[in-house]
């Protein structure tokens, strides 16, 4: 699947988000324009309007009813290990492919190199995906 390209690609997914109760997809939405520099959808600028509303007249109890609840330290480490697995597993792949052995000395380069720690986590996270890879492959 894809990555989306546009506005409006991510306002839909994230608008169905939204109204299947994942409250953090409007904070999702907000960081995409944020960056992109794209304009707010009018969906998430009315509940953007709603919840100030509520905010001004003292009727909003939390930022987490509109937002929903920030990630922990132990779900934001498991959301930045989801999204890392696979640019570990291509700088090994990369490794491999110019001769040079998989092995800690590579796992513990990498890790330095991508900041995200020592050997023991990149051969965890490219196991991870060399797993999933393998299973996908094997079509089971």
């Amino acid at each position: 699947m894809r990555r989306p390209g546009t506005v409006e690609e991510y306002s839909k997914i994230y608008e169905s988000e939204y109204e299947a109760g994942d409250k953090a997809a409007l904070i999702r939405m907000l960081g995409v324009c944020a960056v992109s520099g794209w304009i707010i959808p009018k969906w998430a600028a009315g509940i953007l309007d709603g919840a100030h509303g509520y905010a001004v007249h003292g009727m909003l109890k939390s930022w987490d009813d509109v937002f929903g609840k920030p990630n922990t330290p132990k779900r934001g480490e498991r959301v930045r290990n989801f999204q890392l697995r696979w640019r570990v597993y291509s700088e090994i792949l990369t490794a491999r492919a110019k001769g040079e052995s998989i092995d800690d000395l590579l796992f513990e380069r990498v890790g330095k190199k991508l900041k995200i720690g020592g050997k023991t986590k990149v051969k965890e996270l490219y196991r991870i995906v060399r797993d999933e890879w393998e299973c996908h492959s094997a079509g089971k």
